[in-house]
């Protein structure tokens, strides 16, 4: 036998000896394959954080055909998935100043979860207690039952990586988990929080120098606050012990429903890549663990527990548009009016009290 003709032989037999016999209801499916389509919407809305949702709802709720892409697996960005989860300010000065779809949001999530409100007839003496604290997978499924409801196509786990304005129509190219998209429309509304279509488009966009940090959210659990002697415990630990073991004796007799959390600070955090998303999450994670470790070794704390984390180091800013005009600090204190401003609050309260 040739060498060439026993090879074939022995590959033959080989084979028939791994193919395994599949039962009555299996069978062997194409390798993987990526779905390629093209298709048309009046809106594009990239981005599924409290901006994109409240966009595309209204956007729905118009009459307009909306899609909606978010690159996660689901709705509310930094409230939800970032864990930030106390919106606000609602009110100010004893008066409510912005209202609307997020307000809806928000009280429909109070309602449902039976919470109590914060007692806006009052000036508090800080802003966060005009803070609504809210549930937060309560909040996911609100936010997507509404898109649902108002007729948005969601699209989770997609990202765009072409931009092209084209006889009057803005052509996206759009990759997701086995999908190539191409998205035509007649209107991008950039919610991405890093003005990441703005640049993909061509336009300029800003950054400053210095950024706010971004911040990682989770719960502790496992020991008594009230009995700590903190005289024994680094006073710089005090806050994290503190807000993460309020009673609930305590938390009942609040003005309004109070979660207690905590979180840590990542310096420079930015949501911009995939690369650098990852190292402000690995940041975060790493000097969490970092404390609990150091929490464990204080009297009192021997049985602390890590009870909640969320899922990615909420990030508050990178890039912005770089607009016509650039509001600064004198137009915010100063309540400065502008012939086309869509909010009432900059004459109405803000020129009346200085920032606290």
């Amino acid at each position: 036998m040739k060498r060439r003709s026993m090879l074939k032989s022995m590959g033959a037999v080989s084979l028939g000896m791994v193919t395994p016999s599949f039962a009555k209801e299996e069978s062997l499916v194409a390798p993987y394959i990526v779905k390629e389509e093209s298709i048309t919407t009046e809106i594009l809305v990239v981005g599924g954080g409290t901006a994109g949702t409240i966009a595309a709802i209204q956007a729905g709720r118009a009459g307009a055909q909306t899609i909606l892409i978010e690159s996660g697996s689901q709705l509310g960005g930094t409230t939800t998935t970032g864990g930030v989860a106390f919106p606000g300010i609602f009110h100010a000065w004893g008066k409510q100043i912005i209202g609307g779809i997020g307000w809806e949001l928000v009280m429909d999530c109070v309602e449902l979860n039976g919470d109590k409100l914060p007692n806006f007839s009052k000036v508090p003496d800080s802003h966060w207690k005009h803070q609504v604290t809210i549930n937060v997978p309560l909040y996911t499924l609100l936010t997507e039952e509404k898109c649902l409801e108002a007729g948005v196509d969601i699209r989770y786990y997609e990202s765009p990586t072409q931009i092209e304005f084209k006889k009057g129509k803005w052509i996206v190219e759009s990759v997701g988990k086995g999908t190539k998209t191409t998205i035509v429309c007649n209107q991008i509304i950039d919610c991405t929080g890093n003005a990441l279509i703005a640049s993909m488009a061509g336009y300029d966009v800003l950054r400053e120098k210095d950024t706010q940090p971004g911040s990682l959210i989770f719960r502790l659990g496992g020991y008594n606050y009230d009995s700590l002697d903190l005289t024994k415990i680094p006073e710089e630990y005090h806050r994290v012990l503190r807000q993460n073991m309020l009673e609930n004796s305590k938390r009942e007799s609040r003005e309004h429903t109070y979660v207690p959390y905590s979180y840590v600070y990542v310096p420079g955090a930015d949501s911009t890549t995939s690369e650098v998303h990852t190292k402000a999450n690995k940041e975060g994670r790493n000097t969490l663990l970092k404390l609990v470790r150091t929490l464990k070794t204080f009297p009192g704390c021997e049985n602390l527990k890590l009870v909640d984390l969320k899922t990615e180091t909420a990030v508050r800013e990178t890039y912005r548009i770089d607009g016509l005009y650039k509001m600064n600090k004198d137009d915010y204190t100063s309540g400065k009016v502008f012939d086309d401003a869509i909010s009432p609050c900059w004459r109405e309260h803000l020129a009346r009290a200085p920032l606290v």
